[in-house]
């Protein structure tokens, strides 16, 4: 079997629908990497996690989500991913994501839901620059950014926009706590 079989079937098993096939990968992943489901495991994987170089670093807290998954203390391992959903470095962003995805545990919901969010502004920016939306949609469009991003600016997609461009990572979205 060629490895990008491999991959390809593995990735098939790891995003299932079906959660004991999904197990079952998770399973085969951990046995590929000779990690076992302990503690040490996610020792010798956290400085990697925390300070490696970003490929590693992506790669350290995809495994962690998946150790994590597998009972492998998994509120450490929430710790250690969360701490990278806004790193400044996308794949890190992006594994450390998926790792929570991974992960699966009540706690990883927030913080999954508060980065869809956050992707969900430029495509509300493009809405509010658009001409032909009808008043009553701007009026939601403006709301969902402010409810999101917990700014309040004036319903005017070029001050939003502006905004925006000079504040890419510089602010934390509203969560349900706050609201």
């Amino acid at each position: 079997m060629s490895s990008d079989s491999r991959i390809m079937r593995a990735s098939t098993a790891l995003y299932s629908d079906d959660l004991r096939v999904r197990a079952a990968a998770i399973e085969i992943e951990l046995a590929s990497y000779n990690l076992q489901k302990t503690s040490s495991s996610i020792d010798a994987l956290e400085n990697t996690a925390r300070f490696g170089q970003p490929e590693a670093r992506g790669l350290a807290l995809w495994k962690i989500g998946l150790l994590g998954n597998r009972g492998a203390e998994p509120a450490r391992a929430f710790e250690i991913i969360s701490a990278s959903i806004h790193d400044g470095n996308e794949m890190v962003r992006s594994s450390a994501v998926e790792g929570l995805a991974y992960l699966g545990t009540d706690d990883t919901i927030p913080p999954l839901l508060e980065k869809q969010r956050r992707t969900e502004v430029p495509k509300l920016l493009d809405f509010a620059e658009d001409p032909s939306l009808d008043p009553q949609t701007r009026e939601w469009v403006f709301q969902a950014l402010r409810d999101i991003t917990g700014w309040t600016l004036p319903h005017d997609a070029a001050a939003w926009r502006n905004w925006y461009n000079h504040h890419p990572d510089g602010w934390q979205p509203v969560t349900h706590d706050e609201q």
